[in-house]
């Protein structure tokens, strides 16, 4: 073993955690903590830790990388995600808030390499137990893991470019998401939840939702230039995979009944099929939006259907 190459058990206030030391390839002295005895870390695990980096050091001529923060790697993985990736804008929007209002105020000024798992346990933990000063309340298990994703994924990267030897997310235990059950509406109870609308614009989307069973986020992203008027058909751009993309056939009299829906708004390459449409009512205002319509589809099934509970079962 290399001169200076040693374990090194180390007894702190909150109990004993097991370091190495070596040389890496430049000769700089490397002292990487491997974990903590509370958490199941021995002598051997050091060992084996230390003799795997000095054959880094030895056959590809490691050196220890820069130390890092975490806000400063997930800054750097977020830029990188958007060149080398090809991540879609609602992944994007997605990624970048979940880093910057969520993950980066709690661990952003950690060094990256110094996160363990009980780390990411104890955010688990807080978040779900504690309001959310954003939200008022615990955030749910299903957030909670949407969080967890995208804190492995940027640990994943950070190993790929030996900046960590281990993903700290990989060993938490998740949240348990209840699965919520669906109930699918007889045909009978789609007639009368489209005849129950008051809003043309409302029932449309509720139509469109049931007819095709897109997403709401694909309707709201559909545009007419993905609208075959002739062919009764429209082609999903927007999705969350590139399996998703797809063509789908509607009822010939569907887009007709779009174009009508929106007349008075812009039905250019740009505009949205769905795009906001300002109309007067005795004298006001009102605007509809398929993000606006989500509720009003709610409120309607709950009034149409004999069960109050029903909600129509359209894709997340």
């Amino acid at each position: 073993m290399p001169s200076g190459a040693c374990v090194v058990r180390y007894a702190g206030k909150r109990g004993t955690v097991w370091r190495i030391k070596y040389a890496d390839a430049g000769g700089k002295q490397v002292q990487e903590t491997i974990g903590a005895e509370r958490d199941g870390v021995t002598r051997s695990q050091a060992q084996a830790a230390l003799r795997e980096r000095l054959v880094r050091v030895e056959q590809r001529g490691y050196r220890r990388p820069k130390a890092l923060t975490f806000g400063e790697w997930a800054g750097t993985w977020l830029e990188e995600g958007k060149a080398r990736r090809g991540w879609k804008p609602r992944t994007i929007l997605a990624y970048q808030n979940t880093v910057e209002q969520h993950l980066a105020p709690v661990f952003g000024a950690t060094r990256l390499e110094s996160i363990r798992p009980r780390d990411v346990a104890g955010y688990v933990r807080q978040v779900m137990s504690e309001p959310h000063e954003r939200f008022g309340r615990p955030l749910s298990a299903k957030f909670v893991n949407l969080h967890l994703n995208v804190l492995h994924a940027i640990f994943k990267a950070a190993i790929a470019e030996e900046l960590v030897q281990t993903n700290p997310v990989a060993s938490v235990e998740r949240p348990k998401v209840q699965r919520r059950r669906w109930r699918i509406l007889q045909p009978a109870e789609v007639g009368r939840v489209a005849a129950g609308f008051t809003d043309e614009r409302a029932r449309r989307v509720f139509l469109t939702l049931m007819l095709t069973g897109l997403r709401r986020f694909e309707l709201q992203a559909l545009r007419w230039q993905d609208v075959n008027m002739l062919d009764a058909t429209l082609r999903v751009v927007e999705s969350k995979s590139e399996e998703g993309e797809r063509l789908i056939a509607v009822p010939r009299s569907s887009p007709a009944s779009w174009r009508r829906t929106s007349r008075g708004a812009p039905t250019g390459p740009g505009p949205t099929t769905f795009s906001p449409i300002r109309r007067a009512a005795r004298g006001s205002s009102t605007s509809s939006t398929p993000a606006s319509s989500g509720p009003r589809c709610e409120r309607q099934v709950s009034r149409s259907t004999s069960d109050r509970s029903t909600t129509p079962a359209t894709r997340p």
